[in-house]
């Protein structure tokens, strides 16, 4: 009997190493694949992606910097993860997505999470999927834009 139980928890551990890749190719082919191959699309894009441009440049991590003068438009909270993802990728387009691809990341598994609390974990794994197949989910996190970080911090704050 004690070799039925090993043999089931060795079962359930495989199982959630195939749930992982299965996630991890979730989010690959929605999410990573091809972030950084074309050019910033939206003008905000190349707008928030120049501000952090020059705040690296400048060494100015507390203002925000757009042609030399200070703008305080927005929080400066995604200026420094853009920045961040900036001095370990360089300025390229993909690390300027990566912010938003990694809060889509974290608001896959917040949906999860909540699913899986409120209701089943079947309910939190099909609502993820679902909420990562939106194609307004998809698109916004492609893009160098605040929406997907805000909302990231936003749910997450709920959950």
């Amino acid at each position: 009997m004690p070799e039925l139980v090993h043999w089931t928890a060795r079962l359930r551990a495989s199982l959630q190493q195939v749930q992982s890749l299965r996630w991890a190719a979730v989010a690959w082919i929605l999410i990573f694949w091809r972030l950084g191959y074309t050019t910033f699309l939206d003008p905000d894009e190349a707008h928030y992606a120049q501000m952090t441009r020059e705040m690296l440049q400048s060494g100015s991590w507390f203002v925000p910097l757009l042609d030399g003068q200070p703008y305080i438009d927005k929080p400066v909270l995604f200026h420094w993860l853009q920045g961040v993802s900036m001095l370990i990728f360089g300025e390229t387009e993909f690390a300027g997505r990566l912010p938003s691809a990694l809060a889509a990341i974290a608001l896959f598994a917040a949906t999860r999470r909540l699913g899986k609390t409120l209701f089943s974990n079947d309910v939190g794994e099909w609502g993820a999927i679902m909420f990562a197949t939106i194609p307004a989910t998809f698109a916004l996190a492609s893009v160098a834009i605040f929406d997907m970080v805000f909302t990231a911090f936003l749910f997450g704050g709920l959950t």
